[in-house]
């Protein structure tokens, strides 16, 4: 006799030191959270719970918890892309895309606070694209 073994879908969006989102997903489509949230989040996320996860809307707004609502639900529906494939986005000042992207998450929504807060595009301007690239995808409804 074989062993099959139920495997759940397991999804995360995080914004490190601040939110973590899961949503596991079992065999049968049964859909469960985990969530270390404000309380924002969470109202997002009790909006989602009795919802198939074909009828889930998308959050429209750009607070931090609507941007990870949105990040969490593109993963689960298989829709998620980070837009940047380099790690290091700003290579004048050692930048990463990573932290680049929580800025913007955590509520810098234009290059001038990305620069304040990052160092980002502060020497060469090489990697403005990049950043207008990955506002654009983050701030996009």
């Amino acid at each position: 006799m074989m062993d099959i073994s139920v495997v759940n879908k397991l999804y995360r969006a995080e914004l490190p030191g601040r939110e973590l989102l899961e949503c596991e997903i079992n065999s049968k489509g049964e859909v469960s959270f985990k969530a270390v949230a404000s309380k924002d989040t969470l109202k997002i996320l009790r909006s989602l719970k009795n919802q198939a996860v074909q009828d889930w809307s998308m959050p429209q707004g750009n607070s931090s918890s609507e941007i990870l609502v949105r990040e969490l639900i593109q993963k689960v529906r298989g829709t998620w892309f980070f837009p940047i494939e380099d790690p290091e986005l700003c290579h004048c000042r050692k930048v990463s895309a990573t932290k680049i992207d929580q800025a913007i998450v955590s509520g810098a929504h234009t290059i001038e606070k990305i620069r304040r807060i990052t160092s980002a595009n502060t020497a060469c301007g090489g990697c403005q694209d990049d950043i207008e690239k990955l506002l654009k995808f983050r701030l996009s409804c």
